[in-house]
């Protein structure tokens, strides 16, 4: 669609326009009652004012279409976990961190419900909960989560994959700021 090649070219305003568009017509063919497709235009919409760094209104919109699809009730799936993320990521962004926590807990704790612990998508939640501990100062449980990571990725990769390694020095990394060498 339109919208999306301007996203895919990194022309955010004029892709913002066609998804404003899209979610009027999708209002329209539904008669405004919810519908998926009207939760998926309201996260494009989202996802497009994330890149153009407005977080205050790309969490507004991402909160509607995660409102939205809680009252369709499809509020826990691979999808709403990401819209989730996102929103902790905006937060992130904002330096809000504790409202980033909250959202990333909240997405891990969705993305268990229907991924293995085994899974990449679960170590990289526990991966931004440490990186935000460590934002906090908060490094016991940065070295927690690192650790939680570490081991969910073990599970997923060989020994030598630089996720593995980048883990791996995020720890190392921690311990040396709590003066912890043994």
């Amino acid at each position: 669609n339109i919208a999306d090649s301007y996203q895919d070219l990194e022309d955010y305003n004029n892709a913002l326009e066609y998804y404003k568009l899209s979610l009027e017509i999708r209002k329209v063919v539904y008669n405004d009652n919810d519908h998926v497709d009207i939760a998926n235009s309201l996260n494009s919409i989202a996802n497009t004012y994330r890149n153009l760094n407005d977080f205050n209104k790309a969490i507004e919109y991402y909160e509607k279409s995660l409102e939205l699809r809680k009252r369709l009730k499809i509020n826990f799936d691979p999808d709403t976990a990401v819209i989730i993320d996102n929103i902790g990521y905006c937060y992130e962004k904002l330096c809000y961190y504790k409202n980033a926590l909250e959202y990333y807990k909240f997405s891990l704790e969705t993305k268990k419900l229907f991924y293995k612990n085994d899974h990449s998508d679960i170590a990289s939640s526990y991966n931004k909960i440490a990186s935000l501990y460590k934002s906090l100062g908060e490094l016991n449980k940065t070295i927690q989560y690192y650790k939680q990571s570490l081991e969910c990725l073990k599970k997923v990769y060989k020994d030598n994959h630089p996720e593995i390694s980048q883990v791996l020095e995020n720890i190392a990394i921690s311990y040396d700021s709590l003066n912890d060498y043994s």
